[in-house]
């Protein structure tokens, strides 16, 4: 008789135990678990979708628009090397810069700074991660066909090329912001076109606020997250990546969210912007 009793006490608590974990799981389900790498959390990131999307276009090694993270995203395709629509990211580079712009927040993965963007493609860089001039020159005029309100251009030249200050100088004057990576250039000068006037030059910094070695000497107008960042890479997988290429997408993904929530206007001035983005990372 006590062993029944025994038995029986022991299936209710039992029965108790597999209810809570049961309820739980289905709690669970709701809840959002992208994984908010600490950039994100360092310059804050915003899950609202609005009418209007904000248009990045990210001039780079093309963008793997089949990664989990990214559906969805890519509203447009331009490949300069081949003057075609077909894109393939060989190396990762504009993948990784995108996820960090805008990666899905799907309870999957990781999420991006801002939700509301929608992205054009603009491939420049071959599979080794380089890129003749008149290709990227190509690019940036097609790009300034289609009227995006931010281009990330992760990448530069040592070289200040009369072609490329041209055409920034004519997507400048369509009050297009241009966001350009200093480079990781130790000792040497801002790469062109994040060395123009009329471009935001953006280096990188830690997550202790510490500047990265990497820069390069002179005036960078805005430094942001770009040392141990986990992002997209290529065959729907995630790593972690180093660069002033980094920082300038999560500059990207800050304008978005400021033009979004009507914190700055695509019409603003550059000195209007740059004083928005120190105001809001100065440092949080």
């Amino acid at each position: 008789m006590k062993n029944r009793i025994v038995i029986q006490i022991l299936m209710f608590f039992l029965s108790l135990f597999l209810l809570f974990i049961l309820v739980g799981c289905m709690q669970n389900e709701d809840i959002k678990s992208d994984t908010v790498p600490w950039g994100q959390e360092f310059v804050g990131y915003d899950t609202r979708v609005a009418e209007n999307k904000v248009k990045i276009a990210v001039v780079d090694s093309g963008i793997d628009s089949n990664h989990p993270d990214l559906t969805g995203k890519v509203k447009q395709s331009y490949n300069a090397l081949t003057q075609s629509n077909i894109i393939k990211d060989e190396i990762g580079h504009g993948t990784s810069v995108a996820g960090i712009i805008t990666a899905n927040y799907d309870g999957k993965g990781i999420v991006g700074v801002s939700q509301n963007v929608e992205l054009i493609d603009v491939k420049v860089l071959d599979e080794t991660g380089k890129s003749q001039i008149d290709n990227v020159i190509a690019g940036l005029e097609w790009v300034l066909e289609q009227n995006p309100d931010v281009i990330n251009i992760s990448f530069g030249f040592d070289k200040d090329f009369a072609p490329l200050r041209d055409i920034i100088n004519r997507i400048s004057e369509k009050d297009i912001t241009i966001l350009a990576a200093a480079g990781n250039n130790i000792g040497r000068q801002i790469q062109y076109p994040a060395e123009y006037d009329n471009v935001i030059s953006v280096g990188s910094l830690n997550e202790k606020k510490k500047e990265d070695i990497l820069n390069p000497t002179g005036d960078i107008d805005i430094l942001a997250p770009g040392i141990n960042i986990y992002t997209t890479a290529l065959n729907e997988d995630y790593h972690t990546v180093r660069g002033s290429s980094f920082a300038t997408a999560y500059i990207s993904g800050i304008l978005a969210n400021a033009i979004t929530n009507s914190g700055v206007s695509k019409h603003d001035s550059l000195k209007n912007k740059i004083n928005y983005l120190q105001d809001t990372l100065e440092y949080r």
